[in-house]
């Protein structure tokens, strides 16, 4: 049972990096936009 309960948190924790590195990449994009469309 604690072999289980410690793989849920593994996969917590990665989804919960995944979810903020998604968010930074959709950043990163809106900025790269946004610099194209204020420099023409």
């Amino acid at each position: 049972m604690q072999e289980a309960i410690e793989k849920d948190k593994a996969f917590q924790f990665l989804g919960f990096r995944t979810t903020q590195l998604l968010q930074v990449q959709t950043y990163k994009i809106c900025l790269i936009n946004l610099s194209i469309t204020g420099f023409s």
